[in-house]
């Protein structure tokens, strides 16, 4: 599942999607660009708005 959250200390979910795509699409966003903020998050240790879920 991934997630975009709010960039304040509660972290909400203001979209959730079971796919990156749907994610990409709900927010009118390329799945790669998503998929790219994210791994540069993860990479250097930022903080991001975009998160995936395990479950």
């Amino acid at each position: 599942m991934y997630m975009l959250i709010s960039h304040d200390k509660y972290e909400l979910p203001l979209a959730v999607a079971d796919t990156i795509n749907e994610l990409a699409k709900m927010l009118g966003k390329n799945p790669n660009t998503i998929s790219s903020i994210m791994c540069h998050a993860r990479r250097k240790g930022h903080w991001c708005r975009y998160i995936k879920v395990e479950g």
